[in-house]
């Protein structure tokens, strides 16, 4: 069982642009929807991970490892790097190496989105995907494919990029709203689109400390967030989601905590270092 730190999230911090720019998410209809969330802020971040089996029939007894990510931004779009690397125990005695590599961008105005992702286990490549997507005028999208096979795909309107999925749900926290449904295309192997089903509660978790500079942190440590708990279905008819998602996140677009639930295990993902990047000129 091949086991990955997912890009985090789907959820993390994919909004980098001041909170006066209003993104257009598409709706499922072609409509456009506006959300203006609270100013997010570009920044890099280190977190722990831990994974503990949950069950007796899952293959993993347990893991641990770490993530590092970063997010700039650019006059006319976003940039998310991670690098993740995880070492899992299984049941039956043997251990692995498991590493993962994401970088991706996606347009201001959710018209384009690169992907690229790499997995790989003990040094050795096990999958790797690379397209872009381009959102054509009547909202639906045509995905082209690179790797692992050439291919183009066509997908409906109302499909959302992750950027635009992050402000669609802080905007719709900021205004007290709790539930909310989309789909999603992340750019990966298998399950895109994905239908997501997010639960939008408050914040109740501790801010963290330690994780750098106070001084420099203030603007991204500010104590506003919401607790997002999301259901991803990569099989649209089934009734159970294939894996959920519990976060805090900042107002500024910081993750502190994440849990990914999954039939048999949980990985708990914890922020321990943090650091401001700065803004280009073009978007002060």
């Amino acid at each position: 069982m091949e086991i990955a730190v997912r890009s985090i999230l789907p959820l993390i911090a994919k909004a980098l642009l001041p909170a006066s720019t209003v993104i257009a998410a598409v709706g499922f209809s072609g409509a456009v929807v506006a959300m203006t969330p609270p100013k997010l802020l570009p920044h890099a971040a280190s977190y722990a991970v831990k994974i503990e089996a949950t069950g007796s029939l899952g293959s993993v007894a347990s893991g641990r490892g770490a993530l590092q990510l970063e997010w700039t931004r650019d006059c006319v779009g976003v940039a998310y790097s991670q690098q993740s690397l995880l070492t899992l125990n299984y049941n039956n005695g043997t251990s692995v190496d498991s590493a993962v590599h994401i970088t991706s961008w996606e347009a201001a105005d959710a018209s384009n989105y690169r992907f690229f992702t790499k997995n790989t286990i003990n040094g050795e490549v096990t999958s790797e995907v690379d397209g872009r997507a381009k959102r054509l005028a009547d909202g639906s999208l045509d995905v082209t494919y690179s790797t692992p096979e050439e291919q183009v795909q066509q997908m409906p309107a109302g499909i959302i990029f992750p950027w635009q999925q992050l402000r669609r749900l802080l905007g719709k926290a900021n205004a007290g709203e709790a539930l909310d449904w989309h789909q999603l295309l992340r750019g990966e192997e298998a399950g895109d689109p994905a239908d997501v089903s997010v639960h939008i509660l408050p914040m109740k978790t501790a801010m963290p400390t330690d994780v750098g500079d106070a001084d420099d942190l203030g603007d991204l440590l500010r104590p506003e967030g919401w607790r997002f708990v999301s259901a991803y279905f990569e099989a649209p008819a089934e009734t159970l989601p294939d894996f959920e998602i519990a976060e805090t996140i900042l107002a500024s677009g910081v993750i502190t905590e994440a849990d990914v639930i999954y039939p048999d295990f949980v990985m708990h993902i914890r922020l321990n270092k943090l650091t401001p990047v700065p803004m280009p000129d073009c978007a002060q």
